[in-house]
């Protein structure tokens, strides 16, 4: 009777749940044995053990600090790292501390790209530049050391020079965005300006096809003019030249 309700005992102790958003790492006797997947499940008691895992939970850390620069400057950088568990039985038993191991690699990938780019790229022109770089080489690390962890977004917060020279890459900055401005007015002047252009070119060449047309009319009339007269002048020569020098002198 004892044994009988021991043994119930022990079988109803097995049962447990596992969430939606949970995987349940199965452990016999201290070694991976199985993923269970949710629902309810049973396992034997003193046997296995479960550890459940949440792999839809987006984390995030942060690192930030001084970095050394490809051109040996100091800049004050920030980056924020979102990531899930993709693979429990790996982030539980591939390394020690897989949270802490994520924030020690994205300290390194992040010192590797600031030390392969120049102070004024990564404060000017190259912050995506920054992001993208690390998040690769964030996935290269992952991958090396089967954290079962997924890198789901990598955000560049800021980089900022050192306070002794912060005024003067403040002022390149600012000239840079000046010559960007410069640059738009420029071109939408040069959009505005090309039609009054094409408009005067237009009126041009209508002035010149009018005046064309006008030389030749008065061509084709001074010709018509000639031939009515050529008759006249081949019965009187004299005549006809006296005449014509006459005219002449009155129209002028």
């Amino acid at each position: 009777m004892v044994l009988g309700l021991a043994a119930v005992v022990w079988v109803g102790s097995g049962f447990y749940t596992v969430q939606e958003a949970e995987r349940g790492v199965v452990t016999r006797l201290g070694k991976l044995n199985d993923i269970v997947l949710p629902g309810l499940n049973w396992k034997p008691t003193f046997i296995d053990s479960v550890t459940r895992v949440n792999v839809e939970r987006v984390s995030e850390l942060n690192t930030s600090g001084s970095m050394l620069t490809q051109d040996e400057n100091m800049v004050q950088v920030e980056m924020t790292v979102q990531y899930r568990v993709e693979d429990p039985a790996k982030y539980l038993f591939s390394v020690s501390n897989p949270d802490d191991s994520l924030k020690q690699a994205t300290d390194s990938a992040l010192r590797y790209v600031i030390g392969h780019m120049t102070m004024d790229e990564i404060l000017t022109t190259g912050r995506a530049t920054v992001r993208e770089r690390t998040w690769s080489t964030l996935r290269d690390i992952i991958k090396t050391y089967d954290m079962g962890l997924l890198v789901t977004d990598v955000n560049f917060q800021y980089a900022r020079p050192p306070e002794e020279v912060k005024a003067a890459f403040d002022d390149a900055i600012k000239a840079q965005e000046d010559e960007q401005r410069l640059i738009r007015e420029a071109e939408a002047y040069a959009r505005g300006e090309e039609p009054i252009a094409r408009g005067q070119a237009q009126r041009t060449i209508e002035q010149a096809q009018a005046y064309k047309e006008a030389v030749v009319l008065n061509a084709k009339g001074e010709v018509e003019r000639l031939s009515q007269l050529l008759p006249e002048y081949k019965a009187s020569p004299e005549l006809t030249r006296e005449r014509l020098y006459i005219q002449t002198m009155e129209k002028s």
